[in-house]
């Protein structure tokens, strides 16, 4: 006859009762709580110490944080399954999978976590990094702007520094006629005629022409050669005779010292009513120095 056991609870069992696991000894328990104390304290102490740093964030740990958590992770379960690996090889496929993704689900959710606070970082930085380009390109065109700003009125300076050089170069090489008549006597042919003088007051003239306008005098144009400084030249102007007088313009035009040409104009007016012609230099926009008369370009 099979012997019968007697638990302590009074009921008989043909086989002996299966004794309740007593558990992990206090020492494992100990060690395994000291690891994860250690290596937290150590994660710990390693994200103070750069905590320290200027823009410090924690999300710049994330790496960290995952190798110490899923270091810790893998230290608890080898000591929670290590007595039981024998269990591990007799388990159907199925068990075993299910076994193994128990374990690994909570690394892998953490690691989700972690990739994707990670993705934002880097997509925050990358964006950063964007902004920066673009301010450094929006500081360098306004830089460009002030170069060229800078860069035109300095031209501006030159261009106005060139034209005073150009004006005092041609105060050295214009001359400055005036033209003054008076009554002379009256022709066989009851004609008036003046007696008109051609003073140079400015610097020396070559091939110097005096031309009136058509329709004015009796021989519209005369030539007398050179007229040096503070010479002058006479010559002998006959009106045409006209009830209402006439009016026109005479044109002073000569070579300057460089072979310039040039010219000068003068306003003419005379009426028979009148003793005398009248006659007055046209002079242009004063210049620098004031009141400077610029010689006009004569048509070739």
């Amino acid at each position: 006859m099979t012997e019968l056991w007697k638990p302590v609870g009074g009921v008989f069992t043909k086989e002996p009762p299966v004794l309740p696991d007593a558990g992990y000894p206090l020492s494992t328990v100990s060690i395994v709580i000291l690891v994860a104390v250690i290596f937290t304290a150590a994660l710990v102490f390693r994200i103070a110490r750069q905590s320290k740093q200027p823009e410090w964030r924690l999300r710049q740990h994330m790496l960290d944080i995952g190798v110490f958590s899923t270091l810790i992770y893998i230290i608890v379960i080898t000591v929670l399954v290590w007595g039981r690996i024998s269990t591990l090889l007799v388990m159907p496929l199925n068990e075993f999978g299910d076994f193994v993704a128990g374990i690994f689900g909570p690394v892998a959710f953490l690691w989700l976590v972690l990739g994707y606070f990670q993705q934002g970082d880097e997509l925050r930085l990358s964006t950063k990094a964007l902004e920066d380009q673009a301010d450094e390109l929006k500081r360098s065109v306004e830089h460009q702007a002030t170069l060229a700003d800078a860069t035109l009125k300095q031209i501006e300076v030159q261009q106005q520094a060139l034209q005073l050089q150009l004006e005092d170069r041609d105060k050295t090489l214009l001359a400055s006629f005036n033209i003054e008549m008076n009554f002379k006597l009256l022709s066989e042919q009851e004609q008036v005629v003046f007696s008109a003088r051609l003073t140079n007051t400015g610097n020396d003239s070559f091939r110097v022409y005096v031309d009136f306008d058509a329709d004015m005098t009796v021989g519209n144009r005369y030539f007398f050669g050179d007229i040096k400084s503070t010479s002058h030249r006479e010559f002998d102007v006959i009106f045409l005779e006209s009830e209402e007088g006439v009016e026109g313009l005479c044109y002073v035009s000569y070579e300057d010292a460089r072979g310039n040409i040039r010219r000068e104009s003068f306003s003419c007016r005379y009426k028979p009513t009148d003793s005398q012609p009248w006659i007055e230099k046209i002079r242009s926009v004063p210049l620098a120095p004031p009141y400077f008369v610029r010689a006009e370009s004569t048509p070739d």
